[in-house]
């Protein structure tokens, strides 16, 4: 019994050294970012929504654009929707039905690292826009080691009450 005692708080060690990695990382991360620094001691200043009211669902979901709600492309690929100026694109399987049955139950916010206008079009082409509270695009994300980092506190919303649906981890970090 002392033995497995005796492994089991090497184990924890372990766990324990791996987690302060993690943090060190992460504060030698945010050394090194100067620019998500200041966003973080400047989010009351920033907000990217407008304050709630008492129309606004308790709970909010924010999409992301490419390669979650759609593809795109500049060659023609089997399955694409929608031609216009030489780009190809396809929608995600059901999405007319999700947004449809989300917007009943979330404030919904599609946040892409994609440029406005690239995203507008894609978004004009939703069938079903009256679900889509807001828009984000690149220019309100933090770009930082390749990707564009978005600040979810930024938003002004209750972040314990927010989904998030994003391809990419690194974009919302924060």
């Amino acid at each position: 019994a002392e033995n497995n005692e005796a492994q089991r708080v090497d184990n924890s060690n372990v766990f324990m050294n791996s987690i302060d990695c993690q943090i060190i990382y992460c504060l030698e991360y945010f050394k090194a970012a100067p620019e998500i620094i200041k966003s973080i001691e400047n989010r009351d200043s920033m907000k990217l929504l407008p304050d709630k009211n008492e129309f606004t669902p308790e709970y909010w979901l924010v999409l992301d654009l490419d390669e979650t709600l759609v593809h795109w492309s500049i060659y023609p690929f089997e399955g694409h929707d929608e031609v216009q100026k030489s780009i190809y694109i396809s929608y995600r399987p059901y999405l007319y039905q999700l947004l449809e049955r989300v917007g009943q139950v979330f404030e919904v916010v599609i946040f892409t690292a994609g440029m406005q206008d690239y995203a507008d079009w894609a978004l004009e082409s939703f069938t079903n826009q009256s679900s889509i509270s807001y828009r984000l695009y690149r220019h309100h994300a933090i770009s930082c080691e390749g990707y564009y980092v978005k600040d979810l506190s930024r938003i002004g919303r209750n972040l314990k009450r927010t989904i998030i649906v994003d391809n990419i981890a690194e974009n919302f970090k924060l």
